[in-house]
């Protein structure tokens, strides 16, 4: 109970955060894609778009999912969600790589122990993905900044392992009007 409170207090007590809106986040995108050969985001997505056809890929390259937590299930999330070609990805998450954690975060390396979890995913898919438009936000999900967070998704992943953080993240999403949302371990 003691746990569940605490939780509940720090998403209370976070300060507000402004995230990019989704129209910027694809015109992020969409700069991108103009730096990069014509045929290599076609080439990355080939199977997809025999699998998905152009209406369903076209849908994913314009959607935004947010990631809120960047450990083991969040990095791994988004590393196959800009591979499959979602066009956009805000990732939340305040929490650095540490050496611990380097056994299950998907890119993270000894060199990037300290560094933010969400940004080194994030440089990671700029690596593999150039045309992803990826913003981080430095941040817990509370009340003051859901609105923000959560602003334009289409998809929210809550990937937080603490079930009491986890439990106050799922009453966040359910108090505020957003997207669907999946809770990943």
């Amino acid at each position: 109970a003691a746990a569940a409170a605490a939780a509940v207090a720090a998403t209370l007590a976070q300060p507000p955060v402004k995230a990019a809106g989704k129209a910027e986040l694809l015109a992020q995108r969409e700069a991108a894609l103009r730096r990069e050969p014509a045929d290599l985001l076609g080439e990355q997505l080939s199977r997809n778009w025999s699998f998905l056809g152009d209406e369903a890929q076209g849908a994913l390259s314009r959607s935004l999912v947010v990631i809120v937590g960047l450990g083991a299930s969040g990095s791994q999330a988004a590393a196959l969600l800009g591979r499959c070609g979602v066009g956009c990805l805000r990732l939340v998450d305040p929490a650095d790589v540490t050496a611990d954690s380097l056994a299950h975060h998907a890119v993270a390396t000894a060199a990037d122990v300290g560094r933010g979890r969400a940004e080194v995913s994030r440089e990671a898919l700029r690596e593999t993905v150039p045309a992803l438009a990826a913003e981080v936000c430095r941040a817990r999900l509370c009340a003051s900044n859901a609105p923000s967070l959560l602003r334009g998704a289409d998809l929210v992943l809550l990937c937080i392992r603490d079930p009491a953080a986890a439990a106050a993240g799922l009453a966040l999403l359910c108090l505020s009007p957003s997207a669907p949302a999946l809770r990943l371990g």
